[in-house]
């Protein structure tokens, strides 16, 4: 890319970046569910070091949070979903 880029385009980035993070979760979690448990406690521990740290923006951290926050939480709705047993 020799342009600079615009909002548009790193936002769609980003989403493509969460849908595969989420499709690589579902994976984990249905090859092995103690995998999926050991991913949630990482990403947990991570969102306690995010929280913590004053590294980047407020606005940097917020979103940094925020995505963290959708993965563990879309890693469990993954875990108990009674059609994925």
């Amino acid at each position: 890319m020799t342009e600079s880029a615009t909002m548009e385009y790193l936002s769609g980035q980003i989403m493509a970046q969460n849908t595969l993070i989420h499709v690589l979760f579902g994976e984990c979690v249905i090859d092995d569910p103690e995998d999926g448990l050991g991913l949630r406690d990482a990403l947990t521990a991570a969102l306690r070091n995010v929280r913590r740290s004053n590294d980047g923006s407020g606005d940097e951290q917020l979103g940094c949070i925020e995505i963290l926050e959708e993965a563990i939480e879309a890693l469990e709705c993954m875990r108990l979903d009674p059609a994925r047993k």
